[in-house]
């Protein structure tokens, strides 16, 4: 019985992460051509993730196109070979959140053991739906002071949104409509979806929010709105995508505190004395390979991640 049971959790393991498609992932997709702009058939193509060193294996077609299932977002490296033709190594493509990242490569003639190296970063156009849409990155959600630590008050820096809660409420509360009450390209309040890595995090009976991450455990998210795929429901204003972060071969970790004191604050001009006020916040992650001394090693192929 414990045997059965232990099978039908890691089925069930497989199946949930087989349905997660491309919600809080991306897709990198390119064609590759000869000097002549001819399609290169059975070119082979290997995508690596910089951070973790994973690798995705793929070949052009009978058109030179390439593409990849969803993957993570993060920092890639697309390596291209075929006889006849130099290897050509296009790095510096930082995949986003829903984002489509489509990368047209030309090989050189010459010989294979001679390679081109190409620094480019992939197109931020979206052409390939009319989705509206914009990435807060992990640059504004790690260095921007959150009051409260809660990364869901950087969805105001998208341009089509607005709180509802209004200001005060905006960094605080771990669930509830104080985070939810938001119009995003004029839709109803709180009748937004929230996915995190997939999954919806929204409360379909009433509408608040189920999860609330640390701030630390959050890599980007996106705000989109429109015309969107028939993967995304559960909405009549627009869907909040996040992503969140996970380990790498390096073991990384921060460790920050939210500090006020009104030893720090300035006396209202008309009051006779300060008010106290001690408001100190923490918070802490650290993640990176799985490793166990003499039993798995786990650099390039399993991760672990805490905050």
């Amino acid at each position: 019985m414990f045997r059965l049971k232990t099978l039908l959790s890691l089925a069930l393991l497989s199946l949930s992460s087989a349905t997660w498609a491309q919600m809080g992932r991306g897709t990198i997709l390119g064609t590759v051509t000869d000097p002549t702009r001819a399609a290169i058939v059975g070119a082979r193509v290997t995508i690596t993730n910089v951070d973790t060193n994973s690798t995705i294996a793929s070949q052009t077609n009978a058109a030179g196109f390439f593409s990849t299932p969803p993957i993570n977002v993060g920092n890639y490296q697309i390596t291209v070979e075929h006889a006849g033709f130099k290897k050509e190594v296009r790095s510096g493509i930082s995949l986003q959140v829903d984002q489509q990242a489509e990368i047209s490569l030309q090989l050189q003639v010459g010989a294979a053991n001679q390679s081109v190296e190409v620094t480019a970063e992939a197109p931020l156009v979206n052409t390939d739906n009319p989705a509206l849409g914009q990435v807060i990155s992990n640059d504004f959600v790690s260095d921007l002071p959150l009051d409260g630590g809660n990364a869901l008050a950087l969805v105001l820096l998208s341009n089509n949104v607005h709180s509802n809660a209004g200001p005060v409420q905006s960094g605080f509360g771990d669930r509830g409509t104080s985070l939810s009450d938001l119009s995003i390209n004029g839709g109803p309040n709180a009748t937004n979806n929230l996915m995190v890595d997939g999954v919806s995090a929204q409360n379909s009976y009433y509408p608040d929010l189920n999860a609330n991450l640390g701030v630390d455990a959050v890599q980007e998210f996106k705000v989109q709105s429109g015309a969107m795929s028939a993967e995304y429901g559960f909405t009549l204003g627009g869907v909040i995508n996040m992503a969140t972060k996970g380990g790498t071969n390096l073991y990384r970790g921060s460790a920050n505190e939210f500090f006020r004191n009104d030893y720090l604050d300035a006396r209202n001009t008309f009051a006779t004395f300060r008010p106290p006020y001690r408001y100190n916040q923490y918070g802490a992650s650290i993640g990176g390979p799985v490793i166990i001394p003499k039993i798995y090693r786990g650099k390039d192929k399993t991760f672990w991640f805490v905050n």
